[in-house]
């Protein structure tokens, strides 16, 4: 399976600072649709997606705004299997 790849920017606000140089990376199928899902060494998931409601950075920034939430590995689960 082609995983999406995407990462998210200002990774730290949701898995915290590390220093085993971890980068988290859209999990979900590439032909996926947003929210994207990572998952940290430790087995947490997280969802993230940009925040087209935030008003304050323009579409095409890089440096955009997002939410993330964290997700059970039973919700995980399913995202990977496509029923999510």
């Amino acid at each position: 399976m082609v995983t999406c790849g995407i990462m998210p920017v200002r990774h730290r606000d949701i898995i915290g600072d590390r220093e085993d140089n971890y980068l988290p990376e859209c999990i979900l199928p590439h032909d996926r649709t947003c929210p994207c899902l990572i998952k940290t060494p430790e087995g947490r998931y997280f969802q993230w997606e940009d925040d087209d409601d935030c008003g304050c950075c323009p579409p095409e920034e890089d440096d955009r705004c997002y939410l993330y939430w964290e997700v059970t590995k039973e919700k995980a689960e399913e995202l990977l299997q496509g029923r999510g």
